[in-house]
């Protein structure tokens, strides 16, 4: 987000040198700034001090000010030492063992939407901090996405998993405020994970999100009202097939293109009037000597 003169951006970061497999256990999540899309992000807190510990994970593009002056991150996890473990240390060449096992163990089958839901979230006065976390409890949005509107009202995008497919399908929620609270306002025919929404300036909403069945394809939806969605080819079951619309690779700046196992949490920069300038992603790269050390890119986009 632009605000104050500079880049922001909240990541997840991953502790003692381990990739993205330990995320469950590792993650927490940190403020970087940068001057420009083109310059790299360098960690706000000089001791590296994250905005969250552990286990906290997923943040959102920052939303803000509010009508009641706040910038909002949603995000996934307590910040506190996960349920799922502690931190794993890893070496300079990774290690991702431990956590596989713990992963499997974690995944929900055959959820059906609540009525209403809460989201970790954190809020501030300014993009310096400090920051707080606001104290919510019971069922909780996994993978939010959210837009917040003029008027103080959001609409909030979670998955559920429906299957032990690992078919995960996107219900619409809405709300006052960005305090909450969520109801239950739409179950929609989109599937996949890491959901990112956003309206233009005609009006229009749109998704950025990748599928699951087949592997991790970059795809969209679209919507005239943020309720009722349209996906780019269906990715649920029983055959899934959805188009791409993002493509695993990215054309470098210096020239060549760097291939991609995963790119993943995609999210937009927008200019002042609201058009998509630049769209980062969490990636790992393909033959890579770490599989799954992961990274941030940046690709800008041009009108």
């Amino acid at each position: 987000m632009a605000a104050e003169g500079k880049l922001h951006m909240f990541v997840a970061n991953f502790l003692y040198h381990c990739g993205l497999s330990s995320w469950q256990v590792n993650s927490e999540i940190s403020h970087a700034v940068s001057n420009s899309v083109e310059e790299p992000f360098v960690l706000v807190d000089p001791d590296d001090k994250p905005v969250l510990n552990y286990f906290s994970h997923n943040p959102t593009t920052v939303h803000g000010p509010t009508t009641d002056g706040y910038y909002v991150v949603y995000h996934v996890g307590t910040g506190s030492q996960s349920s799922h473990g502690p931190p794993i240390h890893c070496n300079e060449s990774g290690s991702d063992g431990p956590v596989h096992s713990v992963r499997k163990q974690l995944e929900p089958e055959f959820v059906d939407p609540p009525a209403q839901i809460t989201v970790e979230t954190l809020y501030s006065k300014t993009m310096a901090g400090p920051w707080t976390k606001l104290a919510v409890s019971g069922s909780m949005c996994p993978n939010p996405g959210a837009w917040l509107f003029k008027n103080g009202s959001v609409l909030l995008a979670c998955k559920i998993a429906i299957d032990a497919a690992a078919n995960k399908q996107m219900v619409m929620y809405t709300a006052p405020s960005w305090r909450g609270p969520f109801k239950l306002a739409q179950i929609t025919p989109v599937f996949g994970e890491d959901q990112h929404i956003w309206q233009d300036p005609r009006g229009h909403f749109h998704m950025l999100l990748h599928s699951l069945l087949p592997h991790k394809v970059g795809t969209t939806a679209w919507s005239p009202d943020g309720l009722h969605w349209t996906p780019n080819g269906f990715a649920g079951p029983p055959n899934p097939n959805p188009r791409e619309s993002i493509p695993r690779f990215i054309n470098l700046a210096g020239g060549g293109v760097k291939t991609l196992s995963r790119r993943e949490r995609h999210q937009l920069l927008f200019n002042s009037q609201g058009w998509p300038i630049a769209l980062y992603n969490g990636v790992t790269s393909l033959n890579d000597a770490r599989p799954d050390r992961s990274w941030t890119s940046v690709q800008p986009i041009h009108a």
